[in-house]
């Protein structure tokens, strides 16, 4: 399916604006990567492409990802745990599926969705690491890093 304009314009905004200051050429391949897979999973840009995207030392629960919007879908952030995006960069091969299902699944909050029960779907709060059974389709084939 192709996508009209202006999703993908979006998305290219909320890369640029995303990126966090600090993020070096692999962290912000991997990003562009994850993003475009969510966009192809959700056939939708969260918020507009009015995304900020940013790092925080630690999070809620020990969570590696968070997705926050105040009010409604406005004010639109997502926020990795600092040493995830790290780990994540230096060895993006071993880590893609569970970084593209991170990014995926917290684009899912900022489009409303609520967590799921269900192992197998993206909005599953745990990442299957045994059989990658909740990493989007749209995930693979694993980008060139």
């Amino acid at each position: 399916m192709r996508y009209p304009k202006v999703l993908s314009l979006a998305l290219a905004a909320a890369l640029l604006a995303a990126a966090p200051a600090h993020a070096n050429r692999q962290q912000t391949t991997m990003l562009w990567a994850a993003m475009s897979a969510a966009e192809r999973h959700w056939h939708a840009v969260p918020c507009g492409g009015q995304i900020a995207m940013g790092t925080a030392a630690a999070l809620p629960g020990g969570a590696r990802g968070f997705a926050s919007w105040d009010p409604g879908p406005t004010n639109c952030r997502v926020t990795l745990q600092a040493r995830y995006l790290r780990i994540a960069s230096a060895d993006p091969r071993a880590t893609w599926p569970m970084f593209c299902y991170l990014i995926t699944h917290e684009f899912g909050h900022l489009l409303g969705y609520g967590h799921s029960a269900d192992p197998s779907d993206v909005m599953d709060p745990v990442f299957d690491l045994v059989n990658w059974s909740n990493t989007p389709s749209e995930c693979w084939p694993m980008p060139r890093f």
